[in-house]
Order: C-alpha cells, then structure tokens, then sequence
C-alpha cells in the first residue's frame, strides 16, 4: 500500500464481510459465531503488501487507514488529527 507514492510498511488493514446479498444486507442468511469474524485485523508486509483468502462468496472490504501528518481545527479552533485511507471492496462469488 501506499500513501502519496510511497510506500506504507507494516500498515494495519481491517477485512470485513458484508455479506451475499447487496451491500446493504448485512451479513443476508450468515449468522457470524464471533466478533473476530465480523471484523479481522491483518498487517501488511514491509513492502506495504498484504494478502487475504476470501473464505466465501459475498461482499468483502478492505480497508487501510493512515493518520495523516497534518490536522484541521474543529469548530472550537482546536486541532484534530487527520486519518486517511483507502478502501476497496471485492465481490466473491462461488465457482459452479
């Protein structure tokens, strides 16, 4: 991964599974057991490469986020960090 062109090593990235139907139908007929299997936590290389194994069809995404080195003043006037990101999703669909 990379942030501005360059690269991100050893950035946290959360992978989490929306589910098979559209992406508002949380989770549709799946009943997670655990937390940890609604959202994972997985750690990029220091190369800022990662990779995951989609275990089931459905909606995945894939975030990873950053705090940026600049912050903006909320309405009191009060500096508040910055976290950039990317996020992409991925559909899944079973081989028949």
């Amino acid at each position: 991964m990379k942030k501005f062109g360059v690269i991100m090593p050893v950035v946290l990235a959360c992978v989490v599974f929306l589910g098979t139907g559209n992406a508002s139908a949380h989770f549709g007929a799946i009943i997670p057991p655990a937390d940890p299997y609604v959202t994972q936590v997985i750690k990029a290389d220091k190369n800022g490469v990662f990779s995951y194994a989609m275990p089931r069809a459905g909606w995945w995404g894939f975030a990873a986020l950053n705090e940026a080195s600049w912050t903006m003043k909320d309405p009191d006037g009060k500096d508040k960090p910055i976290e950039i990101g990317a996020v992409y999703w991925v559909r899944v669909r079973d081989m028949k």
